[in-house]
């Protein structure tokens, strides 16, 4: 499938639209497929906005998703006081769906950031416990210890890396290459990022001042390649 828009969010009927091999769109009746939906606790407003620029934050709502062990996690924005926000929820979807408020501190705006959400991450276990590697807009490589993560609780990220400005990180993957994990990330304006998972386990400190130079703590290749859109495994 080529591509696909819901066009029906409402009503008894749900219609998507596909592309044919031979380019061709053509509706696609999902009314009678087996689904499961689950309501994300408290969405930013589409009243407010970004003041910079001066779109609505609610297209930021959902940011990414990863699925580990069980448990959907869903990054965005909340109404919260400290709106970046990490939802998680089990799957099959059963039981209530926890929200923490998080932030992270980015050394090239040389501050504590709480409205940037994430823009794409991973679970990953660092020393035996699951964490969420996660990467935002400029390029600050944040962790996360999901057992941090509970409900209606607000938790700091440790900034391990700074990657770069003037750049969205548009997706993330897991690869093993030559017996070793890597963290490839894929950027709008910069090239395709290697990071060895053990460079960021053996990382102790974390970036909490200003990194003029725009990159700093762990250690990353560069690929050629910008504004991949979507990779996997």
């Amino acid at each position: 499938m080529a591509g696909e828009r819901e066009v029906a969010e409402t009503g008894e009927t749900h219609q998507r639209c596909r592309l044919s091999a031979e380019g061709k769109p053509e509706l696609v009746d999902l009314s009678s497929v087996r689904h499961a939906r689950v309501a994300l606790p408290d969405p930013v407003d589409a009243a407010k906005t970004v003041p910079w620029k001066k779109t609505s934050m609610r297209s930021d709502t959902i940011t990414d998703m990863a699925y580990a062990d069980g448990t959907l996690y869903v990054a965005g924005l909340s109404n919260e006081e400290f709106a970046a926000s990490m939802w998680r929820v089990a799957y099959p979807f059963a039981g209530a769906v926890s929200v923490t408020t998080i932030e992270n501190y980015h050394g090239a705006h040389g501050k504590y950031e709480t409205e940037a959400p994430v823009r794409t991450f991973v679970p990953y276990p660092l020393k035996g416990r699951t964490h969420l590697l996660a990467a935002y807009l400029c390029t600050p490589l944040v962790t996360f210890p999901v057992a941090d993560l509970k409900d209606k609780q607000h938790v700091k990220g440790r900034t391990v890396g700074e990657f770069g400005s003037g750049n969205y990180p548009l997706d993330m993957v897991l690869v093993k290459a030559s017996g070793k994990d890597k963290l490839v990330i894929a950027n709008s304006n910069l090239p395709l990022m290697i990071v060895d998972t053990k460079d960021v386990e053996a990382y102790e400190g974390a970036i909490d001042k200003h990194v003029e130079t725009y990159t700093a703590g762990v250690k990353f290749e560069q690929r050629s390649g910008t504004g991949i859109q979507q990779m996997d495994n």
